[in-house]
């Protein structure tokens, strides 16, 4: 299932991104890999701020997941200021989101008595 892909842009595009997030909800990372490509170019063909921020803010749950922790922080941040630019209101919710995952699966560093 390509939504978006076959069609273009525009309201099917939208499905393409949700189906992103059901390919990672249900472990089909590979899949979601090879298709994300796709939906990031719907996204930006869009010129839509919001889908630019939802599709920077999957891109930072895909890093997260691969382990690439300080690449996922910088992406949120990232995916923060767009979703300002943009007025969306989600922005700073699913930024703090991101921030205690990341921060759940970081290293927790060693303090040493002085």
């Amino acid at each position: 299932m390509n939504l978006g892909v076959d069609v273009g842009t525009g309201p099917v595009s939208v499905e393409a991104m949700w189906h992103s997030v059901d390919l990672m909800e249900v472990g089909e990372v590979e899949r979601w890999d090879q298709e994300f490509a796709a939906t990031e170019a719907a996204a930006r063909s869009m010129r839509q701020p919001y889908f630019i921020w939802f599709v920077q803010v999957l891109r930072g749950a895909r890093t997260l997941l691969a382990g690439r922790i300080e690449e996922a922080e910088k992406i949120a941040q990232e995916a923060l200021e767009v979703g300002r630019q943009a007025q969306n209101q989600n922005a700073v919710q699913l930024y703090g989101a991101a921030i205690a995952a990341i921060r759940r699966v970081r290293p927790r560093r060693r303090w040493n008595a002085l």
